[in-house]
């Protein structure tokens, strides 16, 4: 009888052990699709700036943007601030394609640009870096194009988000010929600035998101503009300010665009709204 109960428990045991495995298995591939499924969406919003260069004749990539709507586009504002002089016909967008080379991708020209009022820039803080893009043309909605949704995160609980773009792939590297994104854990205020105060840089609490991912794991020169997202929604909830260097040593900066969604909604008449 001992014996017979024995080898019921042990049955029963191995059985449950099997089921959690499985479930276990179940949750990693259930896991993995919805990290597939939002950095497609990701790529869908995702948009390459480019100005013609007369000594190649050609376009190349100076930032990296977010789908608005059909006629507006998100960037950061510095990518902007040097453009001052610049015909608007020399700035295209490239849409629907992760390649650099726009391979079957759509272009579009601009028709204007509106940096935030005060944004500012300096050596120890970028300040409301940010700039709306409107086309000439509206952007036809595709598989590959798509509008961002823009939503908040509490940055303070160090929790996931994903950033990048067609930046270089090291400090002095060249561009990425394909879009990447890095995933970051977002940083607190206090150690964020902590670190950053080693370099006199300033971070601000209010209109500010941390993103750190550690040494080799970053964003980089190219990638400003681009969209923060938030892994567990799809949400954008960040544009790419600033960063230090392309080392990873110091946490990224994105603008939070929760913090400017009335401007945004003022300049481009979309009413959005934040998820």
């Amino acid at each position: 009888m001992f014996s017979l109960t024995t080898s019921l428990f042990t049955l029963i045991a191995a059985l449950f052990i099997s089921a959690q495995a499985a479930l276990c298995v179940e949750d990693t591939r259930t896991v993995a699709q919805n990290a597939d499924k939002v950095l497609e969406q990701t790529e869908r919003i995702t948009v390459s700036l480019k100005k013609m260069d007369f000594f190649r004749q050609d376009y190349s990539h100076f930032c990296t943007g977010s789908i608005l709507s059909k006629d507006w586009i998100l960037t950061a504002g510095h990518c902007f601030t040097d453009k001052f002089g610049i015909a608007t016909s020399r700035i295209v967008v490239d849409a629907g394609s992760v390649h650099l080379s726009n391979l079957n991708g759509s272009r579009y020209k601009i028709a204007e640009y509106v940096i935030h009022p005060n944004q500012s820039e300096s050596i120890l803080i970028y300040k409301h870096d940010l700039c709306l893009v409107k086309l000439e043309e509206p952007l036809k909605f595709t598989e590959n194009i798509q509008p961002s949704h823009l939503g908040t995160i509490e940055d303070q609980k160090e929790v996931p988000v994903l950033g990048g773009g067609w930046g270089r792939v090291s400090q002095h590297g060249s561009l990425n010929r394909k879009l990447r994104f890095q995933n970051l854990k977002t940083m607190a205020y206090d150690e964020c600035q902590r670190i950053h105060k080693k370099r006199k840089n300033i971070v601000d609490r209010v209109f500010h998101i941390c993103g750190y991912g550690g040494i080799g794991k970053t964003l980089c020169f190219g990638d400003s503009g681009g969209p923060l997202v938030d892994p567990s929604t799809g949400y954008q909830v960040g544009v790419f300010s600033a960063l230090e260097d392309c080392s990873g040593e110091y946490p990224v900066l994105f603008m939070r665009v929760e913090t400017y969604l009335d401007w945004i909604n003022d300049v481009t008449k979309l009413n959005l709204s934040l998820n």
